[in-house]
């Protein structure tokens, strides 16, 4: 604590002109014992990191500025646990305090995790179990993880690393999908709207994919792993476009909805899609890339 104080007095006279007096912080943990589930309440004014736990227990560290006029709160139930914070002056003309409180959870396998809310800021390294995140913006980070990812986004950046399991993954606006080196364990699908896909295998999946953008890019890479299975590609007749290293075996042009609507008139057009088959090597699994106006490639 004197070095604190010797701190801030040296702070003041070097500076008087401005001082800036940050308020303290606190540091709590918690460890809880037979929990199956852990729920988030999402917000600006926290910041979650998720880990694996060193024994079957959850732990919880978190550090948060020592002020009164916000709250946390951590639920308990009998086999979960809920974590929620709160701005006790809250008013909807009043900007919402950002980055509080930093929460890193040490979590058991086979854990289940609900995140729900406005903004999440979320970094997962080493998980193993389910998560499943509902939010409308943020910035969302996973590595080196397995297991099942239910991620749902109006506009987040979403980003995977070293991961496996079943993916399950959207985000409109103009936010991207980075997934690089996955292993693919499951019926997966990416889509984003004004944003890119890129998506990167580590093997050869055996499970259907499905890759879908709006205007951006859909890029399936095998990285030089054995690319099997039947593919389709679709895009908006001359406006969008489709790559592949194999010739195609079929190709047709069929009516369906007009996806780029510019004003009310557009609403109900009808307007051209070209589709594109092949089959390389095997008929399965299914890979189905489509774009509007974008781009859907496929590289080896």
């Amino acid at each position: 604590m004197k070095a604190n104080k010797t701190r801030i007095m040296t702070l003041v006279l070097v500076s008087t002109s401005s001082c800036v007096l940050f308020p303290r912080q606190k540091e709590i943990q918690k460890t809880y014992t037979n929990k199956d589930e852990i729920a988030i309440d999402l917000s600006p004014m926290s910041r979650y990191t998720i880990t694996a736990s060193r024994d079957p227990n959850v732990h919880i560290h978190l550090r948060n500025a020592d002020d009164p006029t916000v709250q946390y709160t951590i639920h308990e139930t009998d086999r979960a646990l809920r974590l929620s914070d709160k701005d006790l002056n809250y008013h909807p003309n009043r900007p919402t305090p950002h980055d509080i409180y930093q929460w890193k959870l040490e979590l058991p396998k086979k854990m289940k995790v609900k995140c729900n809310g406005g903004i999440a800021q979320l970094n997962v390294d080493s998980f193993d179990g389910s998560i499943t995140v509902t939010t409308a913006a943020g910035t969302m980070t996973f590595k080196h993880s397995k297991g099942a990812f239910d991620i749902s986004a109006a506009s987040a950046n979403i980003r995977f690393d070293q991961c496996e399991g079943t993916f399950n993954v959207s985000t409109g606006g103009w936010a991207d999908i980075d997934a690089s080196r996955i292993v693919i364990e499951g019926e997966s699908r990416f889509s984003t709207n004004g944003g890119d896909v890129e998506v990167v295998l580590a093997k050869t999946p055996r499970h259907n994919i499905t890759i879908a953008t709006g205007t951006g890019r859909g890029l399936l890479d095998y990285n030089g792993n054995t690319v099997v299975g039947s593919f389709k590609f679709s895009a908006e007749k001359d406006k969008g476009k489709i790559v592949s290293p194999y010739p195609f075996e079929r190709q047709e042009t069929y009516k369906d909805d007009l996806k780029h609507i510019r004003n009310q008139n557009d609403f109900g057009k009808k307007v051209d899609y070209l589709l594109k088959e092949q089959v390389i090597g095997n008929s399965l699994p299914e890979v189905v890339m489509k774009t509007v106006r974008g781009s859907a490639v496929l590289r080896k």
